[in-house]
């Protein structure tokens, strides 16, 4: 595994995406219609008939390069064995840390939405992607 250290020494990250994470969930009446994957990122796309939308990500990096501090707005939310950070926007957007990656789920979905979603996260094998 290549892992990277942080600037304070504190934590690691992934250098580049080993370990591939999906949502096992999809909300009522959504559908995948775009995916990504990269060395460093990879993106899902959703939306429904009505157009709405919510994506998922999964990255490297530290997660406070994911966050913005300056906005008061941030919660706090409990995800799987963690803490996740939900702000409203334009859209909604959730971002957490989990296994040594940065995750964010954004759109036109509801903060329980997200955090159900977020909650469904599983590691899957390569051969199961497609």
């Amino acid at each position: 595994m290549v892992m990277a250290e942080t600037g304070s020494g504190d934590s690691n990250y992934h250098e580049y995406i080993e370990n591939v994470y999906v949502l096992s969930e999809t909300l009522d009446g959504y559908e995948e219609i775009s995916r990504t994957d990269g060395k460093r990122s990879n993106f899902f796309e959703y939306s429904n008939k009505e157009n709405n939308y919510y994506t998922f990500s999964q990255m490297v990096g530290e997660i406070n390069n994911w966050i913005n501090n300056n906005d008061s707005q941030k919660e706090l939310c409990k995800i799987l064995d963690g803490t996740g950070y939900f702000q409203q926007k334009k859209s909604n957007y959730l971002i957490l840390a989990y296994d040594g990656y940065v995750f964010k789920l954004s759109g036109d979905i509801s903060k329980n939405e997200m955090i159900q979603l977020a909650n469904s996260l599983t590691l899957v094998n390569e051969g199961d992607l497609y």
